[in-house]
């Protein structure tokens, strides 16, 4: 997967649980692999607060004692109160409008891929429907436009889309797949 992702051009991940696999592939790439990324996604707050979740669980995770596992849990709970962390610290950079948020993952704000208007070359998308050219083309054409264009740009785009047929579009697809 990864070595895919290295290479540009439009890559698909089948998905029946939408915002899950969203998060969580945010998450490896951003903050575990720390490639900046941009979002295409309405999901802005649900998708901030399951990466704040993951971080907070890796935090936890390494904890020493019970003790300190504990303090820990009780910490990460004062977030939803407060709306920042108290301790530790560094969960702060991961709030909404933290450097997180402003420096790794960009939301982009339309409902159509526009790759000119994505400040980070790995680009996340959360809908098939967000691929798109002005004229009225079927998708087949459409997935090899955006595939094309990302090559030339040099973006590497992961689309998830759900476990179906999209017609002549499938094949197209199932040699796109990342997974």
């Amino acid at each position: 997967m990864i070595k895919k992702l290295s290479e540009p051009g439009l890559w698909f991940l089948r998905s029946d649980r939408q915002m899950n696999d969203f998060s969580c592939l945010l998450y490896e790439l951003a903050v575990k692999m720390g490639v900046p990324v941009t979002v295409l996604s309405q999901n802005k707050k649900q998708i901030q607060n399951a990466v704040i979740a993951k971080v907070g669980q890796d935090i936890i995770k390494s904890a020493h004692t019970e003790n300190e596992k504990n303090w820990l849990e009780d910490e990460m709970s004062e977030y939803h109160t407060h709306g920042f962390f108290f301790h530790p610290d560094e969960m702060n950079d991961y709030v909404p409008n933290g450097p997180f948020w402003s420096e790794y993952v960009s939301f982009c704000e339309e409902d159509k891929l526009v790759l000119s208007n994505c400040p980070h070359k790995t680009v996340i998308v959360e809908d098939i429907n967000a691929l798109c050219y002005d004229d009225e083309r079927v998708l087949p054409q459409i997935l090899t436009l955006n595939n094309e264009e990302a090559i030339r740009t040099h973006y590497t785009v992961v689309v998830l889309h759900q476990v179906k047929k999209y017609g002549i579009a499938t094949r197209f697809i199932d040699r796109h797949l990342l997974a």
